[in-house]
Order: structure tokens, then C-alpha cells, then sequence
């Protein structure tokens, strides 16, 4: 999957004691009382106990609705992921105390950046002001106020989406085998016969209901039968994937997860796909929550003949991991960690500087946190993604509001944690598994500690 600068620092911290670090339960609220019974003396909360509600002068309409909009409709929509609508004050209200112990918790709108590291295009996190009105709201009255005097949008920009020219979809749709998850990779047809750019991209999930995320990879001529091989390998349409495609060094070209929209490469950028290649559609399928129903989804690009600037997904990774299988996470180990630094423009001749507009981190299911960030030459640091908690299920990449620059002498760094305690070990079979030594696969119990990274080279 990555071919990475051929030496580098690496650290290794394997000295963790084993705790329990799961997750918080949030609990499920239920609500059997009227939004709209007339009455101060007392109300329901959305937990079915009935309490003494505050008054507060906020509202839904003037108050609640723009952020709800905002911030929760990406994924809350009829035929969304979701599990459940948030169009209306009536299912708004009905919920108002488990939507304000989640905006509490930080697990809701879910976005795995913290707030220290840098500023990010179309982040959907919840300010201290906006988690304080949800709650107060929530907490008194929650009076519904009037639709006519509706607060304004909190996009003052409006989106335009970019027009994506061509749109290839799945040979025949496939229907989820596996449950809870399952992770199918799809290969696809590239249409065009000569050389072109891709300058945006964008999906259209056949079954949004199912659909968790979906990560579309190139295999270049020089791959392609391989591709080929692997889906001719398995029974039915496409082959199981997990962590990339496949083919060890497949190319990202895009990703999406519920709440993504179409979107444009940096102006002026666009990555180079030859003719004869094929794209690979890797989807994960989760149906806790829904049933399992045939799937027939599309992966749109925008395309140029040619760009001011051709950039490419650099994807980040210490070699030795890979290759030596260095990168060992101990069984029992709680906080295991390794890390990798390395200035990347001394792997191509002639590079003055790497402009980078975008990335993301990818671990496994026994992530803890991951960081990577820019050290200097002058010993300075620039952060560019820090996610204190991970969470397998909700990676996506971010868009830099300001793009960083790499000059020689600086090195693109990276570290990984993982907790490989008993009490983070996947249940199979109804029984949590032993701990076992880990190392870097693709596996679903191996682990990668792995960023991609949108740049340009000068």
C-alpha cells in the first residue's frame, strides 16, 4: 500500500499496563410525552421521567434549527445512515436529552480532529455557544417557537457543488453477506481513453441506509489484472477488502462517509489516471441498524485534460513497518506507540518544496490516537491532523483551510497508540478474543498507523 522513503526514525514505547478504555455508554432515551401539551408545570425530558421545566427564552425555530441543520443533517436525513430523523421540532424534541448528552459527550456531530491542531475546511463541530444553547434548550421548556420567524442559516456561504462529468458505477449491485460489517472492494471500469486529471470527486451511495464509508483507489495498467484477479478470486460481485485495496500500493483517488459531499481538488491540482486503469471502489456495509439490501453505488470524478499542477496522495508510513514488520504492538499493552520522521523530499531529486492541502490518518481497530505534524529544520513544529481519540468507524479525511509547506530539512512525522489490553480485544463468536502480538497487515486484527496526504511538488 505505500512506497515510502527508504529510511527514517522510529520509535517504539511498548512499556503501557493494560486498563479498560472503552467507550462511555450513552444509554437510550426514550420520550413518551406531548411536545406540545400546553404546560410549564413539568414536561418530559426524552428519558420518560417527567421533571420541572425550566423556562428559557430560546427556541427551536430561532435557536436550535440552524444548528440542527448545519451541523446534523448530513447524516440525520430520511434515507441517511442515521438511525433516526432530526427534520422536524416533533423528532428534535422527542430525543432533545439524548442529542444534548451526546453534543456534551463530543460524540455528536462526530468529527475526530481535535480543536488545537489547525483549521479545517467544512468542519461540523458544535462551538462552546452552539453545545450551550442545545443544552440549554433541551434542558428547560424547549418551546417550539414560530417557523415564520426562523433563525438564519449558519452557512453564510451557500455550497455549489462542483459538476462531476463522469460517473461510473458497479458492474451489479451486491448485497451485504457479512454482519455487522462488511468490507467489499468493487472494481470498475476507467472510461477514457486518454490521459486525463481528476479535479473533483464525489459519491452517490445506491443504499445510504447501509452504506458506511466508501474509499476509491487506483490500479494503474500496470495493475490492473491484478485487481482483476482478486474479484475473480471470490463468488459474487467484487472481494473482501480491509484497511486498502489490496494490492499493496494502490493509489487514493477520494473518500467519502455520511455527511461528505461533492467536492473540488485544490484549484489548479488534479491527479493523472492513465488509460487502462481501473478504479476500486472499496465500500463498508453496516447494517446494526439496518437490514441488508442490495447495493448499486456510483463514484464521481470531474476531469481535465490537463492542470497547472499535478499533485497526487502521498500515503506516509515507515518502510521498516511494512517491510520488517518493526511495528510490533505488544498483547496486553494498553498504550503502545510507535513513531516515524523523515524529510520526503529526499526520496524524488529535485524537489524545492511540498505543498500539502489535505490528509488523513488510518488505523485499525485497536487505534487508540494517532498525530502527525511538520518538524521543522528549526526545530519548530506545525500540526496538521491530531485525533486524541480514534474511532475506526468515522475516519474520513480533512480538507486544510490553509494549505502547509514542506521545505527540505523538514521532516513529515507521524505517531500512532494503540490499546492491545483484554478489555479493548474484539468479540468473535459471542467471546472476546486473547490479546496477540500485533504487527502492520491488512488484516482485521493487524494494524497500520498510516497517513495519505493530498500535495503538490515543486
Amino acid at each position: 500500500m505505500v512506497g515510502l522513503a527508504a529510511c527514517g526514525e522510529s520509535e517504539v514505547d511498548n512499556k503501557g499496563t493494560a486498563s479498560n478504555n472503552g467507550d462511555p455508554n450513552n444509554g437510550v432515551a426514550t420520550n413518551n410525552g406531548n411536545p406540545n401539551n400546553g404546560s410549564n408545570n413539568g414536561s418530559n425530558n426524552g428519558t420518560g421521567a417527567t421533571v420541572v421545566a425550566r423556562t428559557s427564552a430560546l427556541n427551536y425555530y430561532s435557536d436550535i434549527k440552524p444548528i440542527i441543520d448545519a451541523k446534523c443533517l448530513g447524516c440525520h436525513i430520511s434515507g441517511g445512515i442515521a438511525p433516526f430523523t432530526l427534520n422536524t421540532y416533533e423528532e428534535v424534541y422527542s430525543i432533545r436529552a439524548l442529542i444534548a448528552s451526546n453534543v456534551k459527550a463530543g460524540t455528536m456531530p462526530p468529527f475526530l480532529p481535535g480543536p488545537d491542531c489547525r483549521d479545517y475546511q467544512f468542519d461540523p463541530t458544535l462551538t462552546p455557544t452552539q453545545k450551550d444553547t442545545i443544552e440549554e434548550w433541551a434542558n428547560a421548556d424547549a418551546k417550539e417557537g414560530d417557523s415564520a420567524k426562523a433563525g438564519q442559516p449558519l452557512n453564510a456561504e451557500p455550497y455549489t457543488p462542483p459538476i462531476l462529468d463522469t460517473v461510473i458505477e458497479m458492474k451489479e449491485s451486491y448485497t451485504p453477506l457479512l454482519s455487522p460489517d462488511d468490507y467489499r472492494c468493487f472494481v470498475i471500469d476507467w472510461p477514457h481513453d486518454g490521459e486525463k486529471f481528476i479535479t473533483g470527486f464525489g459519491v452517490t451511495p445506491g443504499s445510504p441506509t447501509i452504506v458506511h464509508h466508501m474509499i476509491a483507489f487506483l490500479a494503474g495498467p500496470d495493475k490492473a489484472q491484478q485487481a482483476l484477479d482478486l474479484d475473480a478470486a471470490e463468488a459474487g460481485p467484487g472481494y473482501t477488502c480491509f484497511g486498502d485495496s489490496g494490492l499493496g500500493d494502490g493509489a487514493w483517488l477520494g473518500s467519502w462517509a455520511p455527511g461528505g459531499v461533492d467536492s473540488s481538488f485544490p484549484e489548479g491540482t488534479g491527479s493523472k489516471i492513465l488509460p487502462g486503469s481501473k478504479i476500486i471502489l472499496q465500500i463498508h456495509y453496516n447494517t446494526l441498524e439496518a437490514t441488508p439490501i442490495p447495493d448499486l453505488s456510483q463514484v464521481k470524478f470531474r476531469t481535465a485534460d490537463s492542470v497547472e499542477k499535478e499533485g497526487f496522495f502521498l500515503p506516509w508510513a515507515n518502510p521498516g513497518w511494512i517491510g520488517s514488520q518493526t511495528m510490533k504492538i505488544q498483547a496486553g499493552n494498553a498504550d503502545a506507540k510507535h513513531k516515524f520522521s523523515f524529510d520526503p523530499t529526499l526520496i524524488s531529486q529535485g524537489i524545492s518544496k511540498l505543498t500539502i492541502y489535505s490528509g488523513g490518518m488510518h488505523m485499525h481497530l485497536l487505534g487508540k490516537s494517532s498525530k502527525t505534524w511538520i518538524q521543522r529544520a528549526n526545530g519548530d513544529q506545525e500540526c496538521l491532523i491530531d485525533i486524541p481519540k480514534w474511532d475506526f468507524n468515522w475516519q474520513a479525511g480533512v480538507a486544510f483551510s490553509e494549505p502547509a509547506i514542506l521545505n527540505p530539512g523538514d521532516e513529515l512525522s507521524l505517531e500512532c497508540h494503540w490499546d492491545n489490553s483484554m478489555e479493548n480485544q474484539p468479540v468473535i463468536d459471542g467471546k472476546r478474543a486473547t490479546p496477540k502480538d500485533v504487527v502492520w497487515g491488512e488484516g482485521t486484527r493487524d494494524e497500520m498507523c498510516l497517513g495519505v496526504f493530498f500535495v503538490t511538488a515543486e
